[in-house]
């Protein structure tokens, strides 16, 4: 699914840059980006407690510009990431600090918080049964 996912982000990407590059083909370029949103949020349904899925769905958003669209993305990983939420909490903090204001980060740590914290005592229980 994330090979399938990742090509289909290109082939998407390359059809979206065609369009923009025409003026007149900017309102179908936009089409084409909304149907591409369609899409992954069809993944997201499906697959939406995997990591890679959501990081793929955001880099797709990064590349069109929509941060509004990624902090949202963010967000709803956060409670839907099942395997590996702690690397969700880091690529959304990573994000804020690059793009974001310090209330953005502030306000990102603030909701990453618990989920590192409770991430690290599974880690923690997980050694302990192993020893």
């Amino acid at each position: 699914y994330k090979y399938r996912s990742a090509v289909e982000e290109e082939i998407i990407s390359d059809v979206v840059e065609t369009f923009k590059s025409d003026e007149e083909g900017a309102e179908e370029g936009e089409h084409i980006s909304s149907e591409a949103g369609q899409v992954w949020e069809r993944a997201t349904t499906r697959f939406g407690k995997y990591c890679f899925i959501w990081n793929e769905y955001v880099q797709w958003a990064r590349s069109t510009g929509d941060f509004e669209l990624c902090r949202n993305l963010y967000r709803r990983s956060l409670k839907a990431v099942k395997d590996f939420p702690e690397e969700m909490c880091q690529s959304y903090m990573l994000f804020e600090e690059q793009v974001g204001t310090i209330d953005d980060l502030t306000i990102a740590k603030m909701r990453t918080k618990t989920i590192i914290k409770q991430s690290g005592i599974k880690k923690l229980k997980a050694e302990a049964l192993t020893k």
